[in-house]
């Protein structure tokens, strides 16, 4: 009489090894489910989103040579118009801005420069608020040329010093306007480390004409106020 094997049938052993290699595959495809679809929060967790990268603050200095003023009565074309020369000086300004994209950005600006005529007794404190856009042309070597514009308001004060030989008093009285301001930028900004740009550019403003004060009954207007700025500053990226 013949021993039975003690291996399983061939039949059986092929059913099992099939029901392994289901189950191993079950098990890998349900791994693979939960690597392809992981779900967004856990994906956040992983990965933190970066926020308010954009902004930016900014400071500039600038040399403002010396240039001319127009003036004249009001209410005449011709009559009693004057000119003056204006000595050279500096301006200062200061802001916060944002990078909408890699060449769009804006910012708002506050800034002061005085006025004074050569040989003259006038001079006007001018303070301004703009709202400036740029658009810049591109990153070339860490070098990003821009050009860009503004409007806003710029506020004259000015202050006239001749006197009455007699009485000592003033016979200009000087006025205090606030007017409307536009500009023209160019530039380039040049990197200096990952969050700080050197800004070197050149501004043209031109502040709308208004009065510059009261002789006796008579006023006496500027035809606006224009200046040509080399101006230097740095912007730091921030928050």
């Amino acid at each position: 009489m013949m021993k039975k094997s003690s291996f399983p049938s061939l039949p059986s052993a092929m059913i099992a090894v099939s029901a392994l290699i289901a189950a191993t595959g079950l098990v890998e495809a349900a791994d693979l489910d939960q690597i392809l679809y992981a779900s967004p929060a856990e994906q956040d967790v992983i990965r933190p989103v970066e926020i308010g990268s954009g902004w930016y603050l900014r400071g500039d200095i600038a040399y403002v040579p010396s240039d001319n003023v127009k003036s004249r009565l009001k209410g005449y074309d011709w009559m009693g118009e004057g000119r003056g020369d204006t000595k050279a000086t500096a301006a200062y300004s200061g802001g916060v801005g944002y990078q909408f994209t890699d060449n769009i950005r804006g910012d708002v600006t506050v800034g002061y420069r005085k006025m004074k005529l050569s040989g003259e007794p006038v001079d006007a404190g001018i303070w301004e608020a703009m709202a400036n856009a740029y658009y810049d042309i591109g990153n070339f070597s860490g070098v990003t040329p821009y050009i860009g514009a503004g409007l806003g308001m710029a506020n004259v004060d000015y202050k006239i010093g001749y006197k009455d030989s007699l009485t000592g008093s003033n016979l200009v009285d000087g006025r205090d306007t606030t007017r409307l301001q536009w500009a023209l930028m160019a530039g380039a900004a040049i990197d200096v480390t990952e969050n700080i740009k050197f800004d070197l550019g050149y501004r043209y403003a031109r502040i709308s004409s208004g009065d510059v004060g009261n002789l006796g009954s008579l006023t006496i207007a500027d035809k606006g106020l224009e200046s040509h700025q080399i101006r230097a500053g740095l912007r730091m990226t921030t928050w």
